[in-house]
């Protein structure tokens, strides 16, 4: 296990296993993080660049996720409704 700045807490098991919290739904939870690379290499600055602007864009790409998810079940909660009665 090694601490990294950016990662935080990772573990090599073919490759670096994190986890990162994110809210979702108005609650917490743990995701898992897969980093592509080798035990004896340094991760590379595109996954650190990549992971970075992934962080900064996740209020956005949560609360787009949360918009579709309740979008889809308005669309379709009536037909799932329906197939429950039968």
């Amino acid at each position: 296990m090694k601490k990294d700045e950016l990662f935080g807490e990772i573990v090599y098991e073919d490759l670096w296993i994190g986890t990162i919290e994110i809210t979702m739904f108005g609650k917490n939870q743990k995701i898992f993080l897969n980093i592509y690379g080798e035990e004896n290499e340094e991760i590379t600055q595109n996954q650190r660049d990549a992971f970075s602007q992934f962080k900064s864009s996740m209020p956005n790409i949560v609360k787009e996720s949360e918009d579709k998810i309740l979008e889809y079940y308005l669309e379709n909660c009536d037909d799932y409704r329906a197939m429950q009665s039968n």
